[in-house]
């Protein structure tokens, strides 16, 4: 595959980008952050609603606040031997485990996991499952209005594109678990 704008990792993009006129280098980084929206499907935002923005190896990406519970620092980390791929391992969040799982491969398939723990993990509000999605920053909660997002759930934060993100989307790999638990 040649590399391309859209297909490698930020830093690879941020060093292209240096040398191209700043319209054509909004474009390519709002095509970025819109391709990783489209993957999530998700439905759009009628009026503002707050989203919490972090960053996972320089993506931007945002879950609506009310879908997180709290974010926490990642310290002790449990690692669950022929666990799926995607957890990283378990947390001891107020007595409670909580899985960590790396969202990297399905949103974001050009950047690979480093193996490095998550310094920060969103914990996410869901009935059935007790799940945090990993990250290396948090950016906070930025109010997003319809008139911000483009067609595909793309929308700038401080003067870059970010993905909003479907929490529905971001646990369907381990929604055949749930299944499994059901019957």
């Amino acid at each position: 595959m040649t590399p391309s704008p859209e297909n490698v990792g930020p830093d690879a993009v941020a060093d292209w980008l240096g040398n191209q006129d700043p319209v054509r280098r909004d474009e390519i980084l709002r095509l970025r952050a819109a391709r990783v929206a489209a993957r999530t499907q998700l439905r759009h935002i009628e009026k503002g609603e707050d989203v919490l923005v972090f960053e996972v190896q320089g993506e931007l990406a945002g879950i609506r606040a009310a879908e997180c519970r709290e974010v926490v620092r990642v310290e002790n980390l449990t690692p669950v031997p022929d666990a799926h791929s995607g957890l990283q391992g378990l947390l001891n969040v107020q007595n409670e485990l909580i899985c960590l799982v790396d969202i990297r491969p399905d949103i974001w398939p050009s950047l690979a996991a480093t193996g490095d723990i998550f310094a920060m993990a969103i914990v996410l509000r869901h009935e059935q499952l007790r799940i945090a999605v990993g990250c290396d920053r948090v950016h906070g909660v930025a109010e997003v209005r319809k008139d911000q997002l483009d067609d595909s759930s793309a929308f700038r934060f401080a003067s870059r594109f970010a993905s909003l993100l479907s929490l529905s989307e971001l646990l369907s790999p381990f929604q055949p678990a749930l299944t499994d638990n059901q019957q």
